[in-house]
């Protein structure tokens, strides 16, 4: 809801806001799953196989290795707003 009523006001530009929505949804989909199924201890090199199939399922992706890519692609979609919002410079 704040993501879209700073669209609403015009401090976000509203395809960006739905890409965010969109990305924290992915972040908060893995994490909940991950949460329940490993704990903090989850290592993507080591998590069993249907471990993986289950990410790649809450996402809708068609392996795990695209469920990864969509998961830090929406991780860095946030950083990047984060910071520009915070003032904190980028390389």
């Amino acid at each position: 809801e704040a993501i879209q009523a700073l669209a609403n006001y015009g401090f976000l530009d509203i395809e960006e806001a739905g890409r965010l929505v969109q990305a924290g949804s992915i972040l908060q989909n893995v994490r909940q799953l991950l949460a329940v199924a490993a704990g903090s201890d989850f290592e993507p090199s080591r998590a069993a196989a249907g471990l993986k199939q289950a990410v790649a399922h809450c996402l809708d992706a068609p392996d795990f290795n695209t469920a990864i890519a969509m998961y830090d692609d929406a991780r860095a979609l946030i950083r990047h707003h984060f910071n520009q919002i915070a003032g904190v410079p980028t390389e």
